[in-house]
């Protein structure tokens, strides 16, 4: 009798244990033979927008007060002050006094200023 006790409780737990087992064999034979296409591992990539090119160099005086001095009244200024683009290849000293900059609001003084910088720099 204490044979027969032995083998039905190793028969209940080997039936218990089945389902447990056989989930994660079904689980794996399922990722085996599935068609579906995998998932990708990353999201893909947004194309990439090279970046702005920088105005080209202005090679008139005209071209570049209309890229750096918009306005007409600062304009005439500059153009009191220098006869051509080549006049503009100064000292910042010179520019500033001849200018008088110092009058001038920050936005404008600035934006003259970064032209004037490209431009002695070619």
């Amino acid at each position: 009798m204490r044979r027969e006790t032995f083998e039905l409780v190793a028969e209940t737990r080997s039936e218990a244990a089945a389902p447990a087992m056989a989930a994660p064999l079904a689980m794996e034979a399922a990722a085996a033979t599935s068609t579906a296409p995998a998932a990708p591992l990353a999201a893909p990539a947004a194309p990439v927008t090279p970046p702005a090119l920088p105005p080209a160099a202005p090679s008139t005086l005209d071209e570049f007060l209309a890229l750096y001095v918009p306005n007409p009244i600062r304009q005439a200024a500059v153009r009191e002050a220098a006869d051509s683009l080549t006049d503009l290849r100064c000292d910042e000293a010179d520019l500033r006094g001849a200018l008088a900059l110092d009058t001038w609001p920050k936005i404008p003084q600035k934006k003259l200023l970064t032209g004037w910088r490209r431009l002695n720099e070619t």
